[in-house]
C-alpha cells in the first residue's frame, strides 16, 4: 500500500511539472499589448502574480511606454463602455433583488437607502473604480520595471 501511494505521488509530481511550466509561461506567450492589458486589469493570486511579474520584467523595455500612457490617459473608451454596461446590468439585478428586500436581511432604513441609489451614480462609481485601479496598476508596473536591477 505504501509503495502504491509513493508511486502515485511520484507520477503526479512528474505529470504536474510540465503543466506548471506551461502555466508559468502563458504570460510570455502573449503579445506585448495583451500582456500590458492583462497587467493593468489583473487581480490575481500570489503565485500567478509572480509569474505575471516575471513576464513583465522580461518585456520591460516594450511595456514601459504602454504603462506610461496608461498612467497618463487611463483606460480606453471601449473599456469604459464595457464597464458601464456591466455596471448597468449589476445595478438592474441589484434593484430587482431589492424589490423583495425582506429576504435580504436588511433593515428598512438600509433597504430604502439601497433602493434610492441612482443608476448614474452606480455607473460613475464603477467607472471611477476602473480608472483608479487601472492607473494604480500602471504605476505598479512602472515601479516594478524601475526596481529591476536587470532593467
Amino acid at each position: 500500500m505504501k509503495i502504491k501511494i509513493t508511486v502515485i505521488l511520484l507520477l503526479s509530481s512528474i505529470l504536474a511539472a510540465p503543466l506548471a511550466a506551461q502555466d508559468q509561461n502563458r504570460f510570455l506567450q502573449m503579445s506585448v499589448n495583451q500582456l500590458a492589458e492583462t497587467w493593468l486589469l489583473r487581480n490575481c493570486g500570489t503565485q500567478e502574480q509572480r509569474q505575471l511579474d516575471l513576464a513583465v520584467l522580461a518585456r520591460a523595455e516594450r511595456l514601459k511606454p504602454l504603462f506610461e500612457i496608461a498612467l497618463e490617459q487611463g483606460p480606453s473608451q471601449d473599456l469604459v463602455k464595457l464597464t458601464s454596461a456591466g455596471a448597468r446590468q449589476r445595478f438592474n439585478a441589484n434593484q430587482a433583488a431589492l424589490q423583495d428586500g425582506e429576504s435580504l436581511g436588511l433593515s428598512p432604513e438600509n433597504l430604502e437607502r439601497a433602493k434610492s441609489r441612482s443608476l448614474e451614480d452606480y455607473i460613475a462609481r464603477s467607472v471611477n473604480s476602473l480608472n483608479v485601479g487601472y492607473r494604480d496598476q500602471a504605476r505598479l508596473g512602472l515601479q516594478l520595471i524601475s526596481s529591476d536591477p536587470g532593467g
